[in-house]
């Protein structure tokens, strides 16, 4: 997807005055100990960490590894507070560590956003919206040990989306274009991950975190996320929240480990709430990995002879105790139930459901899209997850939401014969089994009409929606994705 009122860097960039760089103040030590390299992450300021980050590499006998150490807690306590580029009293200072840890893959696209040293020499320089995305005008000063660092005497107004990328030159000195790998704001368009200063009002943006420990799963997960227009300049307003899994799908295909098709679905989210069919809200997308079928099952079940699954406990405690603690220490959140919703599709919807009679003190609305309620029964148990709802008897008091939906449609003789994972109804059956126990537990009070502008009656508890013949991919759960954000975040 293209992101709005981003400007490509080319020659046919507008014309705009390139403000002045000036250098950033490096003399700032350590007030306990006088030493710069000591207690960074204790600095009250991000721009404070930085410069002592700076003092530390460009003092004469610094050794490689506290260079090291040092850039190490600024990035960390500077991505875990404002994130970069560094907003502060000075203006805006851009940073580049010159490393394989820090340079990260974050374009799958595009060659030129994959770390190589050869790839990265100097001069290294910033390009941007507010310098005309000329290649040459604002220089990094390189502190030493791969700190680089340029600074802006301005700050962004709050109508500027400011995007930018950083310009290193190849062994024939012809230019690299990059995006920032350290950047919190960022966007793809058609020239790849582009970075930002802030975003705007006229549309949301990306951000990420670069890790967040599963404690129960024993690994580390990359986070996206989504911010709705308009989040940088209301800084007192806090925003509900959808938590996604297959993050990795979720906005676009240059994302790594991303399917051919993704749900796209900041724009999808941006269209929604630009046009007042939703209340805005920040999307938390978690990446799968090589155990998704562990992860995103509630039991073991037998696939080809293999018995695999069941951990989604442990991945939920994830979401709800190590992942949830950390959005809502870093972003301006409603952290209540009331606030909270999932969705999922396929494996994913199996794990939201999961999610919602697991924690419903956490999550008040959840959609599954063509989730694979079958799971439990493939090796011929009956632990499916319509099983476990059916199960817990009445849920008319929880007041939770659920949201259902598939594609595909009956076999031919009408039947409803499960045929394998990768059968051609779309988990029809199977989401059609799951209303019905739904309904019989007490959720009944259906939209009237599931695809209009403001979702009637306003206590509805249930959707469910049926795309004739539609495939299971994530071009077909992009198209229905508008329901359930009109659903969830009814304005």
């Amino acid at each position: 997807m293209d992101a709005l009122d981003a400007q490509a860097p080319d020659a046919s960039a507008p014309d705009a005055q390139a403000p002045e760089a000036s250098a950033p103040d490096a003399s700032a030590p350590d007030a306990m100990s006088g030493d710069p390299c000591v207690g960074i992450a204790t600095r009250a300021s991000d721009d404070e960490a930085l410069s002592d980050a700076i003092a530390c590499v460009s003092r004469a006998g610094t050794s490689a590894a506290v260079a090291a150490a040092a850039i190490a807690e600024m990035v960390t306590v500077v991505e875990g507070r404002g994130g970069f580029p560094v907003l502060g009293a000075s203006g805006v200072r851009f940073v580049y560590v010159r490393d394989a840890r820090w340079d990260a893959e974050d374009d799958a696209r595009s060659s030129s956003e994959d770390f190589a040293a050869a790839r990265r020499n100097e001069p290294i320089t910033v390009a941007g919206e507010f310098n005309a995305w000329n290649p040459t005008s604002m220089p990094m000063q390189h502190h030493g040990h791969g700190l680089f660092v340029a600074s802006l005497a301005m700050r962004p107004s709050d109508a500027m989306r400011w995007g930018y990328k950083f310009v290193a030159r190849d062994p024939a000195t012809s230019p690299v274009w990059f995006s920032d790998p350290l950047s919190r704001r960022f966007q793809y368009d058609t020239n790849g991950r582009i970075s930002f200063v802030r975003g705007d009002t006229r549309a949301g943006h990306l951000e990420w975190i670069r890790s967040v420990r599963a404690t129960q799963l024993a690994n580390e997960r990359r986070i996206y996320l989504y911010v709705p227009p308009g989040y940088d300049q209301r800084e007192t307003v806090r925003y509900p929240t959808l938590y996604m899994h297959d993050g990795n799908n979720a906005f676009d295909t240059a994302q790594p480990f991303s399917a051919p098709a993704t749900w796209d679905v900041d724009a999808t989210s941006d269209t929604e709430i630009l046009a007042g069919n939703s209340r805005p809200f920040v999307i938390i997308a978690v990446p799968n990995n090589g155990d998704r079928m562990d992860e995103y099952t509630h039991t073991m079940d037998t696939l080809s002879g293999r018995r695999l699954g069941g951990r989604g406990a442990q991945y939920l405690d994830f979401i709800v105790r190590d992942l949830k603690p950390e959005i809502d220490r870093r972003y301006r959140t409603r952290t209540g139930r009331e606030d909270t919703a999932m969705v999922g599709s396929s494996l994913g919807g199996l794990i939201t459901f999961y999610a919602g009679i697991l924690h419903p003190d956490v999550f008040s609305a959840v959609a599954g899209m063509s989730s694979t309620f079958g799971w439990g029964s493939f090796g011929g148990g009956t632990d499916t997850m319509i099983a476990r709802y059916r199960a817990a008897g009445s849920l008319a008091m929880r007041n939770q939401r659920f949201y259902l939906d598939s594609g595909g449609g009956p076999a031919g003789d009408g039947s409803c014969t499960f045929g394998g994972m990768s059968e051609p109804r779309d988990n029809f059956c199977e989401t059609r089994d799951m209303r019905t126990t739904l309904v019989a537990a007490g959720v009944t009070t259906f939209a009237l009409d599931p695809s209009a502008t403001m979702i009637q009656p306003a206590n509805t508890n249930i959707v469910h929606w049926y795309e004739a013949d539609a495939p299971h991919n994530e071009a077909a759960w992009r198209v229905r994705m508008f329901r359930v954000l009109r659903f969830f975040f009814r304005p």
